[in-house]
C-alpha cells in the first residue's frame, strides 16, 4: 500500500480521504485499485476478526462474516454455499482461492477442500468477491470466489494454540514459527484436530413426520431422531484428524508455498435412505445400520511466483501444482467412490500505468490429469459416479487470456474494463468480459454501475462422457449498482442492487435412473446487498442485509422439474434450499482492562421456497401412492437463527484466551438453529448450543 502511494509518503501520514484513494490488492481485480472504485463487492475478513469470531470451520466464518452468504447441509456430499440465489447439489458454481491459487476440483467436486478444517491459525484474511465480477479469477466463479490468504509473520518468533469444544466435541493444536535466511524469510504451520462433533442426542436429525426405519425402529409423528445412533453432527471423515501443514517462505521479489490437507465430513443418510414405504424408498435390510454417508479428501498444493520491475513495467510469473485425491464412501448403496486429479499451471502477468491508464494482461495454461489412484485408497480402482465401474486416466488443458484497464477518466471517475478468454481442451470457447464506469457523487459517497459475464464448463468426468450439456457453458450476465459511502466518524456503508441472468446447468434424473448434470433452463433474479460498519457506544459494530427474489424460471427443453425451484411447477416464486432474506450482526467492545466481548447474531428470515418444493415433491408422491415426506412444510421453511458470543482475554506477555458459546438461540427454542438440507427438503438437523476455549501464545 506505501509503494502505492509513492515511495517518499508513508501510510500514517495520509489522511482519512487520502488513505481512500489508497490503491491496494484486490481478488476483484488485475492490479491494485482503491477500495471505492473496485467494480464489485468485496468482503474482507481480516484476521482479528477470524480469531475473535471462535469460528469452527471456514464454513462458520463465512456464514458469520459475508452478507448475503448462505450455508446448507446436504445428504449426498459435503455442505453448500451460497451467494446471490446460487447454491448447488456440488460446489461447483464458486472459486476457492489460496493466495490466488485455485483449490477448485474439477473433475467432481468443485471447492471440495478446506470449508471444513478447524484449523485456521495461518490464515491472514479472507478476501469474497461477490458474484459474477469474481470471473477475473477464472472458469467457474459464477456466484462469487473465496480467497484464503495466509499469514506471514513480520518477526521471527513462534506462536501456539490450543483449542477444545464440549458438546460439539473437538480438540485442535496449532504450531508455527517464522525465521530467515539471509533474505529470505520463510514460515511454517502445523495444526491437527480430532472433531468428534455434535451427537445425535444433542443436534438430532429431524424427518418431520412418522415414519418406519429399514432397520425395524418407528419414527414418531414429531420425526425426531434422538434415540437413533445416526452420526455425529459435522463428525469428521473415516475418524480420521483433520490436517494441515504448511510451508512459505518469500523475499523482495519472490513468493512460495507447499501445502497439505487432510478433512472431510461424514453425512446422516436423507429420509428417503432411511425409511421404508409408503415415506421412503428403503428396503428392510441393510448391510451397515443407520451408516452415514462420508466424503473426504487429501489435497497437497505447491506455488512459486516471482516479480520484476523493468522501467515502468512490473511483471510477475508462477508455477503451481495441485494434487486432490477425492473419496466418498455410502455403506447404505455399498459404494465408494475414490479418484485423484493432478493439475499443473503456468501463469504470467504484466501491469504497466501509461498516463491516466493502469493496464493489466496475461495468460494461463493448465494442464488437468483425471482419472488417477486415490492415496486414501491405494489398491481401489479410481471411479465415479461417472464411472462406477472404473474411471480411466485422461489428460485436459485449459489455455486463458485476460486483460484489464484501468482509466482515470476525471478527477472523480474511473472506467475499468476486463476480459477474461478461455479454451478448454473438452469444452471448447467461452468469454467472460464485464466492465463498471464510477463516479464520487459526495464528498464521502462513491456509484458505480458494473456489468459482469462468468461462465462455468461442467466436470471432467462428465465431458469426457459426453454429459454435461455436451460443450454447454453456465452462464450468468450481471449488471449491479452499488454505492459506497465512507466517513471517519460513522463508519462505512456499502450499498448494492443487481440483477441477474443464469442459464443453469443442474442435476436432473435420466431414464435409466441416474442423476446426470444438463442445462435444465435460465434463471432471472435480483437481489439487494446492504451492511454498515462503524464505531457506537464505544463498540465496533457490523450489519448487513440481503434480499434475493427469484423473477422467473424458465425450463429448458424436455426438462419436466428443477431442484432449483418449484416455480415453473406452479409452486410459488422462490429458491429452493435459499432464504430470501438474511441478516447478520457482529459487535466486539471492551469489558475491562485486556478483556472484550464479542457476539455475533445470524437470521435466515424462512425458506418459503424449500415449503414450495416440498409441496411439489410431496404432490407427486400422493400421486403415485405413497406418502408425503413432511407432516408440515412451514416447521421445515420456518427462520433459522444462530446467535453465537465470546470473552476474550488478552495478557501483556504475549498470551491470549477466549471462551465462546454458539447457537444460544437453542437454550430457549431449539427449533431456531435447524440448519436445512439442499436435496431432501423435508428433513432438517438441531444445530447443537457448544461452547469452547482457545489459549494462544507467542514467544
Amino acid at each position: 500500500m506505501a509503494a502505492e502511494s509513492g515511495p517518499d509518503r508513508e501510510l500514517l501520514d495520509l489522511s482519512f480521504d487520502e488513505l481512500l484513494e489508497v490503491r491496494v490488492a484486490s481478488s476483484a481485480t488485475l492490479a491494485p485499485t482503491s477500495t471505492l472504485v473496485a467494480p464489485s463487492r468485496i468482503t474482507r475478513i481480516e484476521r482479528e476478526a477470524i480469531l475473535a469470531s471462535g469460528a469452527r470451520s471456514l464454513n462458520e466464518l463465512l456464514e458469520m462474516q459475508v452478507p448475503g452468504l448462505q450455508w446448507v447441509y446436504h445428504s449426498f456430499g459435503m455442505s453448500h454455499l451460497g451467494m446471490r440465489g446460487i447454491v448447488s447439489n456440488r460446489d461447483d458454481k464458486y472459486l476457492l482461492l489460496l493466495d490466488g491459487q485455485n483449490l477448485n476440483h474439477f473433475s467432481h467436486a468443485g471447492a471440495y477442500t478446506e470449508r471444513d478444517l478447524p484449523l485456521l491459525g495461518d490464515i491472514d484474511h479472507v478476501e469474497v468477491v461477490h458474484g459474477a465480477a469474481a470471473a477475473v479469477n477464472g472458469l467457474g466463479a459464477v456466484a462469487m470466489t473465496i480467497n484464503i490468504m495466509q499469514r506471514r509473520a513480520s518477526k521471527a518468533g513462534c506462536e501456539g494454540g490450543l483449542r477444545a469444544g464440549a458438546v460439539e466435541r473437538f480438540a485442535s493444536v496449532e504450531l508455527s514459527c517464522a525465521g530467515r535466511l539471509g533474505a529470505l524469510q520463510w514460515q511454517w504451520f502445523g495444526g491437527v484436530a480430532d472433531y468428534a462433533g455434535a451427537a445425535n442426542r444433542d443436534a438430532p436429525l429431524v424427518f418431520g413426520t412418522a415414519l418406519g426405519t429399514r432397520w425395524g425402529d418407528a419414527v414418531g409423528a414429531d420425526g425426531r431422531t434422538d434415540a437413533l445412533p445416526f452420526s455425529a453432527d459435522r463428525a469428521q471423515y473415516r475418524d480420521r484428524a483433520p490436517v494441515k501443514l504448511a510451508l512459505r517462505w518469500w523475499d523482495e521479489g519472490s513468493d512460495g508455498h507447499l501445502r497439505y490437507t487432510r478433512g472431510g465430513e461424514m453425512s446422516a443418510p436423507s429420509v428417503l435412505q432411511v425409511a421404508l414405504r409408503p415415506v421412503g424408498n428403503a428396503s428392510a435390510s441393510s448391510p451397515q445400520p443407520y451408516a452415514a454417508m462420508e466424503f473426504g479428501y487429501q489435497q497437497l498444493s505447491a506455488h512459486q511466483e516471482f516479480r520484476r520491475t523493468l522501467g515502468e513495467a512490473r511483471w510477475s510469473a508462477s508455477v503451481e501444482a495441485v494434487s486432490t485425491d477425492y473419496e466418498e464412501r455410502a455403506p447404505v448403496f455399498g459404494t465408494l467412490f475414490t479418484n485423484r486429479e493432478d493439475r499443473v499451471a503456468l501463469r504470467g502477468l504484466w501491469r504497466q500505468r501509461v498516463q491516466a491508464h493502469e493496464l493489466s494482461a496475461g495468460a494461463s495454461q493448465e494442464w488437468r490429469y483425471v482419472g488417477r489412484r486415490s492415496p486414501g485408497y491405494p489398491d481401489q480402482v479410481p471411479s465415479s459416479e461417472i464411472y462406477p465401474g472404473g474411471m480411466p486416466a485422461w489428460g485436459t488443458r485449459a489455455l486463458s487470456g485476460f486483460a484489464e484497464d484501468q482509466l482515470k477518466l476525471s478527477e472523480h471517475c474511473t472506467l475499468i474494463a476486463g476480459l477474461r478468454l478461455e479454451k478448454h481442451s473438452t469444452a471448447g470457447f467461452s468469454t467472460s468480459p464485464r466492465a463498471s464506469y464510477g463516479c464520487h457523487v459526495s464528498a464521502q459517497g462513491h456509484l458505480t454501475l458494473a456489468a459482469s459475464r462468468a461462465q462455468r464448463a461442467g466436470f471432467e468426468d462428465e465431458l469426457h462422457a459426453g454429459g454435461a450439456g455436451g460443450h454447454a457453458f453456465e452462464t450468468q450476465d450481471s449488471l449491479e449498482l452499488l454505492y459506497r459511502w465512507r466517513s471517519s466518524q460513522y463508519g462505512h456503508v456499502d450499498l448494492n442492487a443487481f440483477i441477474n441472468r443464469l442459464r443453469v446447468i443442474g442435476f436432473v434424473q435420466t431414464a435409466e435412473n441416474q442423476v446426470r448434470s444438463q442445462p435444465v433452463g435460465t434463471q432471472r433474479s435480483h437481489g439487494v446487498e446492504a451492511s454498515w460498519t462503524g464505531r457506537w457506544l464505544g463498540g465496533e459494530f457490523s450489519a448487513s442485509h440481503a434480499w434475493v427474489g427469484l423473477e422467473s424460471f424458465s425450463l429448458a427443453p424436455g426438462v419436466t422439474d428443477t431442484q432449483v425451484t418449484a416455480a415453473p411447477n406452479g409452486y410459488g416464486r422462490s429458491l429452493n434450499g435459499y432464504a430470501n432474506h438474511l441478516s447478520k450482526l457482529t459487535a466486539r467492545g471492551p469489558l475491562a482492562p485486556g478483556v472484550s466481548w464479542w457476539a455475533n447474531a445470524v437470521v435466515y428470515h424462512g425458506f418459503s421456497g424449500t415449503a414450495d418444493r416440498l409441496r411439489y415433491l410431496d404432490s407427486l408422491r400422493l400421486r403415485g401412492g405413497l406418502a408425503a415426506t413432511s407432516a408440515d412444510p412451514a416447521a421445515v421453511a420456518d427462520r433459522n437463527v444462530y446467535f453465537n458470543a465470546g470473552l476474550l482475554w488478552k495478557g501483556e506477555q504475549d498470551l491470549e484466551a477466549s471462551l465462546h458459546a454458539y447457537n444460544i438461540a437453542g437454550w430457549f427454542d431449539e427449533r431456531l438453529n435447524k440448519r436445512n438440507y439442499l436435496n431432501h427438503v423435508s428433513q432438517v438437523r438441531l444445530q447443537a448450543p457448544s461452547v469452547s476455549a482457545q489459549l494462544r501464545w507467542r514467544w
